[in-house]
C-alpha cells in the first residue's frame, strides 16, 4: 500500500502520517506514506511512479494550484485510484464528489474512528484489485495482464520490464515501478526474487542450476547468492 499526503500546512499533513502509520501498524498492514507541499509536488511523483500510487490524501486550500485543480489533472490523466479530500470546511464535497474522491474529510470534525474506516476501506480495495491480472500503465494508457501468462519481471535503466506470452507470443512492457512494489502486490501469487533486478513467477521455472535458471519459454536469467536460498526453498518444496 503506497499512500501520498499532500497538504502545505506541515501541522496537518504531518499528524495525518502519523496517524496512518499507527493504524497501518496496528492492523498490520505495509504501507509507505510519501508527503508533499505542493500539487505540483504531487503531480511529479505521479509522473514518476504513477502505477504504485493506491491512495492520496488531497488538501484543498494549496498554494499555487489548489487541490481540486490537482484532482482534476490526475483522474485526466488516467489515475484510478483513490483521493480522500481534506479541507478545513465542507464548502466544496460537492466539487470533490464530482471528481469522484472516495471521501471528504473536515479538518478538527472528523473523528478518529470514521477517519481510520476510510483509510482501512481503501487498503481492502487496493488488496482486492490484485487477483488474476495485474494493472500496469504505459503512455498513461492502463493495460491489463493475466497473472498467469506474466514470465518474469526485469528492472533495466530504471524501467520495469515485465515479459508475458500473448497468443504464444514471448512479450515485454516497459512501465515506470519497482520490483519491490511489484513483490508487495503479487506476494501469496508464486513469485521469487532471485536477483536485485529480477523477480520470476515460479510455476514458469523448469529447471535450476547453481547460479542461474531456466524458464520453460527458454529464457535463462542468473540467481545471485543473497537470493539463492529463497529459490532453492521454494524449489524443493514444490518438488517434495
Amino acid at each position: 500500500m503506497r499512500v501520498i499526503i499532500c497538504d502545505d500546512n506541515d501541522i496537518s499533513r504531518n499528524m495525518y502520517n502519523e496517524l496512518l502509520k499507527g493504524i497501518a501498524a496496528a492492523e498490520g498492514i505495509s504501507a509507505e506514506f510519501i508527503m508533499t507541499e505542493s500539487g505540483e509536488d504531487l503531480l511529479e511523483v505521479l509522473r514518476t511512479d504513477f502505477d504504485a500510487v493506491d491512495l492520496i490524501y488531497l488538501d484543498i486550500y494549496l498554494e499555487g494550484m489548489d487541490g481540486l485543480s490537482v484532482a482534476r489533472e490526475i483522474r485526466h490523466s488516467g489515475y484510478k485510484g483513490d483521493i480522500v479530500i481534506c479541507s478545513s470546511d465542507d464548502s466544496r464535497a460537492l466539487e470533490a464528489y464530482q471528481i469522484n474522491a472516495v471521501n471528504y474529510i473536515v479538518k478538527g470534525a472528523t473523528d478518529y474512528y470514521r477517519f481510520r474506516e476510510v483509510f482501512l476501506n481503501s487498503c481492502r480495495k487496493a488488496a482486492a484489485s490484485v487477483h488474476d491480472s495485474l494493472t500496469l500503465t504505459k503512455d498513461r494508457k492502463k493495460i491489463d495482464i493475466e497473472i498467469s501468462r506474466i514470465s518474469y519481471f526485469e528492472v533495466y535503466n530504471r524501467m520495469l520490464i515485465t515479459h508475458y506470452t500473448e497468443n504464444n507470443r514471448l512479450c515485454s512492457l516497459e512501465s515506470y515501478g519497482s520490483l519491490k512494489r511489484i513483490e508487495e502486490l503479487l506476494s501469496g501469487k508464486e513469485f521469487i526474487r532471485i536477483h536485485n533486478s529480477y523477480l520470476v513467477n515460479g510455476k514458469q521455472i523448469k529447471l535450476v542450476f547453481s547460479d542461474s535458471l531456466q524458464l520453460f519459454s527458454g529464457e535463462k536469467l542468473p540467481v545471485s547468492r543473497s537470493h539463492k536460498n529463497n529459490l532453492v526453498e521454494y524449489w524443493t518444496s514444490t518438488r517434495s
